[in-house]
């Protein structure tokens, strides 16, 4: 036979707020043929985020963007939307990220994949995604 608690116990615990392990600061990279991005995500309250995303074009100078953007997550995916406005990377216009995300055993990372090249939807690689604040 299990515990039973009193009802304003349960009540209490019931309207208890569930932790925004997502809430921080994240930074991760994503290394293909094609591209390197390094990404640092600033997640906020009420599905608020920024982004800013540096690079390096072919002669080794050193080119990034940031955006404004929102995010959402429930038990299985994870979301991210964010537009750059006249950005400095040519090919790299938004964001448009959903996928299963898988948490580290004590928050401090998650993974995900995401378009290889920013955008793509026909190659995806992992990021995973350490928080830093």
């Amino acid at each position: 036979m299990g515990i039973v608690l009193p009802q304003f116990a349960k009540d209490c615990v019931d309207k208890m707020p569930v932790p925004d392990y997502f809430a921080g600061t994240w930074q991760g990279s994503v290394s293909t043929e094609n591209a390197d991005y390094d990404y640092e995500i600033t997640l906020q309250a009420k599905g608020k985020c920024s982004v800013k995303v540096t690079t390096y074009n072919a002669a080794g100078v050193e080119l990034s963007q940031t955006a404004n953007g929102t995010y959402s997550h429930d038990k299985d995916f994870f979301r991210l939307n964010a537009n750059f406005r006249g950005g400095a990377i040519e090919n790299l216009r938004k964001l448009n990220w959903k996928s299963v995300y898988v948490f580290s055993d004590d928050k401090t990372s998650f993974n995900i994949l995401v378009p290889a090249d920013g955008n793509a939807t026909s190659a995806n690689s992992r990021v995973t995604l350490v928080k830093v604040e």
